[in-house]
């Protein structure tokens, strides 16, 4: 399957999205009940009855007009078209929306709860089989690496082999992961729990990996972080669209470890000059185990840490780079990640949005943020490999979230690096932006993002300024 051409399988979120449904039912069933309350409160429906009375009251001076008009107000107050009925009526539609949109966030509950009760059985169920039957188990071993050669065609060292069978395994591998936390999560929880200690890092939503990931972290010695300038400012073309920001993402990913790029663009529009700030946020450096820290800040520790939903040095950091830049806060910010850097973008706009800063958009490339909880205000657009083991650390989908858009897709490449590799991801971008003419979510993404200038239009005048700054920790060693 090496040589078959990526594809598209799958777009969640955004506004064609469920999710965007539900929310639009739960604010009709809400303006509804609003309707029917306020008609209940001023008393029409009453002030026409009495109307009606008085009318009837004056039949001595004109029987015949006092007799039609009464019976008009009388249909008005108590008919089916009356103020009463259509209030009741209003309420009565607003509670069942709303009961509706409510019930299907119960059934998106009740099936997270199966997914993680199915995994942590699932990955049980395995366990007896590989200790009851450790021979078969050996055998299964085998046969995988076996089946691998075969597909390669050549001689295979078991690592690679290894590696190209998670590819070809990596929705598979997810729910072990998952199972694996969800076993985990609800022992270490209460342990901290004891501990008086927090169970997720502040910037994580409920998801075992991130329960067990938080308690994880303080393995590592995370460290401050330290921002310096990383050469002298570059000028070139502005992007146009999101495949030339994971192009972008991937020339700052060649330079020194450490790297992030802040690019100022400025462009026209309808003859106003505007301006708007995309931040490249590169993935891991180093896999630096406890106790053996160096003063990268993208390392294991800080993979750990974003897992477990904390604000790492390295998004820190981002921060601080964004703010030492003198970015102001009414221009528009895009944070583009790779791998741990979209974890950490997504982190560092929430906490640019808290000190008052524009972010509108984060671009989250091969990021495992499931587990992560969406920056209000800001809309994400991910791009996520059906194959890629990496965006499936988190256990689960990314679901389907109205400012979340999250697109799918088939390499067709075999083995753990091609899959990960970031000119994969700009092939993905490249379909992603055609199938934006057609798909409502993505067209909407892509919308926002040219109109807060981040993407420009091709026939306009515009440039980038990029500025290089490089981000390292101080662990107080």
């Amino acid at each position: 399957m090496g040589d078959e051409p990526l594809r598209i399988t799958g777009i969640d979120g955004g506004a064609g999205g469920i999710r965007v449904v539900a929310d639009d039912v739960l604010m009709l069933g809400v303006l509804c009940r609003g309707v029917g309350a306020e008609l209940d409160e001023v008393g029409v429906a009453g002030a026409l009855a009495g109307a009606g009375l008085a009318v009837e009251a004056t039949a001595v001076l004109a029987p015949a007009t006092a007799l039609v008009a009464g019976a008009a107000l009388q249909r008005s107050a108590l008919g089916p078209h009356s103020p009463l009925v259509v209030g009741g009526g209003a309420q009565v539609l607003g509670n069942a929306l709303v009961t509706a949109a409510s019930g299907y966030d119960l059934a998106e509950a009740a099936n997270v709860a199966l997914w993680d009760a199915g995994d942590a059985v699932g990955l049980l169920l395995t366990v007896k089989d590989v200790v009851t039957d450790p021979a078969g188990a050996s055998v299964a071993v085998a046969q995988a690496y076996a089946v691998e050669v075969v597909r390669a065609g050549e001689p295979l060292d078991p690592q690679e082999a290894a590696g190209r069978w998670a590819a070809a395994h990596a929705g598979e591998l997810e729910h072990r992961i998952n199972g694996a936390a969800a076993l985990a999560a609800p022992g270490v929880a209460g342990a901290r729990l004891d501990q008086g200690q927090e169970v997720l890092g502040e910037h994580a939503s409920w998801a075992p990996v991130a329960v067990v990931a938080h308690a994880a972290a303080p393995l590592w010695v995370d460290g401050e972080p330290v921002v310096g300038a990383a050469g002298p400012a570059t000028v070139g073309s502005a992007p146009t669209r999101t495949a030339d920001v994971v192009r972008g993402l991937a020339a700052t990913n060649e330079r020194e470890d450490g790297t992030i790029a802040v690019r100022r663009i400025t462009s026209r529009q309808d003859g106003v000059e505007r301006q708007a700030v995309l931040v490249d946020v590169p993935g891991t450096d180093a896999w630096s185990l406890p106790g053996h820290e160096t003063d990268q800040v993208r390392d294991l520790g800080g993979n750990v840490g974003l897992l477990g939903g904390d604000a790492t040095a390295y998004a820190r950091g981002v921060e601080a780079a964004v703010v030492a830049s003198g970015v102001p806060k009414d221009v528009p910010i895009a944070l583009a990640g790779h791998s741990q850097g979209g974890m950490a973008a997504v982190v560092a706009a929430d906490r640019l949005r808290s000190q008052g800063y524009r972010v509108t958009h984060v671009v989250a490339v091969a990021a495992p943020i499931a587990h992560l909880r969406q920056p209000r205000g800001v809309t994400t657009l991910a791009l996520d490999g059906d194959r890629d083991v990496v965006t499936k650390l988190d256990g689960r989908p990314n679901g389907d979230r109205a400012r979340r858009v999250t697109v799918r897709f088939d390499s067709g490449l075999e083995g753990t690096g091609p899959n990960h590799d970031l000119r994969t991801y700009a092939r993905a971008a490249d379909e992603a932006d055609d199938l934006a003419a057609t798909d409502p979510s993505l067209a909407r993404v892509v919308t926002e993002m040219r109109d807060a200038g981040v993407l420009t239009s091709g026939g306009t005048s515009a440039s980038m300024e990029t500025v290089h700054v490089r981000i390292t920790a101080d662990r107080g060693r």
